[in-house]
């Protein structure tokens, strides 16, 4: 599943129920970052704007967003620049497109969201050479690079590994779903999600 028509920048994540995935995209006709939130079902070309129209404008810059986590299957929380040393943290529902300011917070004043790979203590010798490896949430799969510029899926069980079709040098952030059958990988302004089939 790929993105396509739209300038993915920067965070990005899965609803617990790998469902949906919210994702942050510049308008480019205007300048804007907004918030966006695609379903999985559609193969991510049904998408909600949480911006619509000039609420993506929220200080006289480029307005920049971050999506901080999922709350639950509907509700995402967000920020959004609101001035130049100033964030505020929203509660959206992706349903009923229901916005809460939860805080309003100088910028850095708030956890925003990491990209923290997941790496458990591994002993080299039992693995490929791996590059930004990233493992699954239940350790099952991991997701790396190598130095021949490819990416890769390696089922830690079997050792068994799956080739991805992204050069190692586009990849920028890597991300599980919580059930471990999603991967989502964001490269030059684009989004892909594999569904991973390993058994």
């Amino acid at each position: 599943m790929n993105t396509t028509g739209l300038k993915v920048f920067g965070d990005f994540a899965f609803n617990p129920s790998a469902t949906k995935i919210a994702f942050v995209v510049l308008r480019t006709s205007e300048k804007i970052y907004t918030v966006v939130v695609a379903t999985l079902s559609s193969n991510l070309q049904t998408t909600i704007d949480l911006f619509t129209d000039t609420s993506a404008r929220t200080d006289n810059y480029s307005s920049s967003k971050s999506v901080i986590q999922w709350e639950n299957d509907d509700e995402v929380t967000v920020t959004t620049s609101c001035g130049i040393d100033c964030d505020q943290i929203y509660r959206i529902n992706t349903v009923t497109g229901t916005t809460r300011l939860i805080d309003e917070v100088r910028k850095k004043g708030h956890t925003g969201r990491d990209f923290p790979q997941n790496v458990p203590e591994y002993d080299e010798r039992e693995y490929p050479a791996m590059n930004q490896p990233n493992w699954s949430p239940d350790l099952s799969m991991v997701f790396y690079t190598d130095d021949q510029n490819k990416t890769w899926i390696l089922n830690d069980k079997t050792k068994e590994q799956f080739e991805l079709p992204i050069t190692a040098d586009k990849v920028l952030q890597t991300a599980w779903s919580h059930d471990a059958q999603f991967i989502a990988i964001r490269f030059a302004e684009n989004l892909s999600v594999y569904k991973v089939n390993c058994k």
